[in-house]
C-alpha cells in the first residue's frame, strides 16, 4: 500500500511537471496542434503515466530481486553440486557474453558500412 501511494504521488508530480512544460510553450504551438495530438497528450497523462511511473520505480526492486535470486542459486549450487556443473554454468555465461559481443560488433560494422551509402 505504501508503494502504491508513492507511485501515485510520483505520477501526480510528473503530471504537473509535464503540464507546466506544455503550458510554457508558445501560443503558436497551441494553434498548430492537431486534435489528435491533444488526445495523445491527454491519453499519456491520464492513462499511461501511472504505469510508466510504476515501471521506473520498480527498477531498483527488480534489480535487487534478480541479484538475490542469482546469489541464492549460486549458493545452493555451491553446496550441492560438483565441479562439472560449475564449468557448465561458466561456459553458458561465457557464450551469452560472446553472443552479445558478436552482436555489438556486427551492428558497429553495419553502421560503419552503411555510413557511406546513406
Amino acid at each position: 500500500q505504501l508503494s502504491a501511494r508513492g507511485e501515485k504521488m510520483a505520477s501526480r508530480l510528473l503530471q504537473v511537471q509535464l503540464f507546466r512544460a506544455v503550458a510554457r510553450q508558445e501560443l503558436h504551438w497551441w494553434e498548430v496542434k492537431a486534435e489528435s495530438d491533444v488526445h495523445a497528450l491527454d491519453r499519456l497523462v491520464r492513462h499511461n503515466m501511472p504505469y510508466e511511473v510504476s515501471k521506473v520505480l520498480n527498477i531498483p526492486r527488480d534489480f535487487l530481486r534478480r541479484i538475490s535470486s542469482i546469489m541464492a542459486a549460486a549458493w545452493r549450487m555451491r553446496q550441492q553440486s560438483s565441479l562439472l556443473l560449475f564449468w557448465m554454468v561458466g561456459i553458458h555465461w561465457a557464450s551469452i557474453g560472446a553472443h552479445k559481443c558478436v552482436k555489438h560488433l556486427r551492428e558497429l560494422l553495419q553502421r560503419h558500412a552503411y555510413r557511406g551509402m546513406v
